[in-house]
């Protein structure tokens, strides 16, 4: 009798184990998953729609994203307003550009040698403006920040009734400017500042 009661109770214990076994593989994963957004449960895990994010899809990608300075959020990211840079566009391009510059400038006319110069910048009307005094011994310029490392110098007065243009290009700690004079001979310069 001992022996069928060994026997009943294995087979018993075998049902149950089976029991647990198959409820468990065919429970609905999905069934205490909500997904919002339009987003779909698959395998106990929500499928989210483009242009959302999270366990349930309850973000979109910028719903955690701090722009700053009238930066924009796309796709998780802020595209930043012409003068400002950083992950969150917390900083001002033209912080790098700012202050005295010691350096030299030399003309291709005539072969002219190096002439020590030096310049300042400082910040202009907007985030991207600047204002570059001391070109050439002490004439004022100004610029336009155009990406990270680049200052633009539209085609301006120079001088009396000349004009000049050019491009300053930031690398590590040089400031490298390659301009053209039009006055009555046109001719290229390149300046390299140091801070």
């Amino acid at each position: 009798m001992r022996s069928m009661r060994v026997a009943i109770m294995a087979a018993l214990l075998t049902v149950a184990a089976f029991t647990v076994v198959t409820y468990t593989a065919c429970k609905n994963a999905c069934a205490d998953v909500v997904c919002l957004n339009g987003g779909a449960c698959q395998d106990g895990k929500c499928i989210c729609p483009s242009g959302f994010v999270g366990v349930n899809c309850e973000k979109t990608p910028c719903s955690d994203v701090d722009c700053r300075n009238g930066g924009t959020c796309k796709d998780g990211k802020c595209l930043c307003p012409a003068g400002y840079e950083g992950s969150n566009c917390e900083t001002p391009m033209v912080n790098k550009f700012m202050g005295k510059w010691n350096g030299q400038e030399r003309c291709e006319v005539e072969q002219w040698p190096w002439q020590p110069y030096n310049i300042t910048i400082e910040k202009g009307v907007t985030a991207a403006d600047v204002k570059i005094t001391g070109v050439q011994g002490n004439y004022t310029m100004y610029g336009a920040i155009t990406s990270s490392n680049t200052i633009e110098v539209t085609r301006q007065p120079y001088k009396t009734s000349d004009e000049i243009s050019g491009t300053f290009t930031l690398e590590n700690n040089k400031l490298t400017f390659k301009f053209t004079y039009y006055g009555t001979t046109t001719y290229t310069c390149t300046g390299e500042y140091f801070k």
